[in-house]
Order: C-alpha cells, then structure tokens, then sequence
C-alpha cells in the first residue's frame, strides 16, 4: 500500500496537471487540442532527455 501511494505522489501530479493544461487551454484560451497535445509531447521529450542528469 505504501509503494502504491508513493507511485501515485511521483506520477499522479504529473497526469493530473497535463489533463488540467488540455482542458485548459482548449477551453479558457479558445486553442486546439492539437496544440496543447503537442506541447506536452514536447515537453515530455524533453522530460525523458533531462531524467538522466
């Protein structure tokens, strides 16, 4: 149980953050989804090349 709610603490925030910045922008900033999703692929490439540093 305490490995589960470790898991959740490490990548839980991560997920709820990128569906809060989806919803966000396609609705308050009036942008497409594409350009949301894109920005967070970006960002998640650029998340995986710094992890090892």
């Amino acid at each position: 149980m305490i490995a589960v709610g470790a898991r959740f603490a490490e990548g839980g925030n991560y997920y709820i953050f990128t569906v809060f910045i989806l919803t966000y922008l396609s609705e308050q900033l009036d942008l497409s989804r594409q350009v949301g999703l894109t920005g967070v692929m970006a960002a998640a490439a650029v998340d995986i090349a710094v992890i090892p540093l």
